[in-house]
């Protein structure tokens, strides 16, 4: 029991009770988390700007027996070029759903902290298509579910491109020769320009994305595969995808 600080995502929020929320934060030194602000709602409330859905804030909590409890907070990122946009905060949206479904609870990951931060700096310079992809893919390779793009996912193989494309395998986890292309019904035909951009986007420094200039039919294709591979790692999908349909920037489901 006792108090502690957190410097922290606010990736959720949830009205609880009266005038109470529950947050979903993503802490530097904490990793995921849940907490309570208290009468957060109540006008008189000097904890409301703190406590904003993806914004960084600097907490105090109590630790609880069953939730902590966030006592005090200070605003550090507002992120108003993001939460000025509807793209923007749509694809910020995503960003935090896709955290809050695939981290486990309470397992600290500063890469993870990082890479956040990073891309929601970035993401209104380089549009949310882009910065989406780069965090798709950067934080399945710090979750251990690094896409396999130089050989068979499932032989280890030597990949054979026909008319300038491979199969791709969500639930295999990356490309297939010729051989194991029949195993996976779902697999779906890629071409090879965008599974080389997956390549480069493993090994890119976020710093690069601002001159990366990408074919926008290269980005609905990359934006595609790397759905059916979350989704398949999820088992589930993500609302916010939904509404990034809805508004015209992610392809539809075929």
């Amino acid at each position: 029991m006792g108090y502690y600080r957190a410097e922290a995502f606010i990736l959720r929020s949830r009205d609880y009770g009266e005038a109470d929320k529950i947050l979903t934060l993503y802490g530097r030194d904490q990793g995921k988390f849940t907490a309570i602000v208290k009468g957060v709602r109540r006008p008189t409330s000097r904890l409301r700007g703190a406590v904003q859905p993806l914004t960084l804030s600097d907490l105090q909590l109590y630790k609880g027996r069953t939730m902590d409890t966030v006592t005090q907070g200070q605003l550090l990122e507002a992120f108003h070029a993001v939460h000025q946009d509807l793209d923007h905060l749509a694809h910020a949206t995503y960003l935090a759903e896709l955290v809050e479904g695939m981290v486990p609870e309470r397992e600290p990951n500063r890469r993870v902290f990082r890479l956040l931060g990073a891309i929601m700096h970035l993401l209104p310079v380089v549009g949310g298509a882009m910065a989406c992809r780069y965090f798709d893919l950067q934080l399945m390779h710090i979750l251990g579910y690094r896409p396999i793009l130089h050989a068979c996912a499932v032989c280890g193989g030597e990949l054979a491109r026909v008319g300038g494309k491979v199969p791709f395998s969500a639930a295999a986890g990356g490309v297939l020769c010729p051989g194991c292309a029949g195993a996976d019904p779902g697999a779906r035909m890629s071409g090879t320009a965008t599974v080389q951009v997956m390549g480069f986007l493993l090994q890119a420094d976020p710093k690069a994305l601002p001159r990366l200039h990408l074919p926008p039919e290269t980005l609905v294709e990359l934006g595609t595969l790397m759905q059916n591979f979350i989704t398949y790692r999820l088992e589930k999908r993500l609302r916010s995808r939904d509404f990034l349909n809805e508004i015209g920037s992610l392809p539809r489901d075929r």
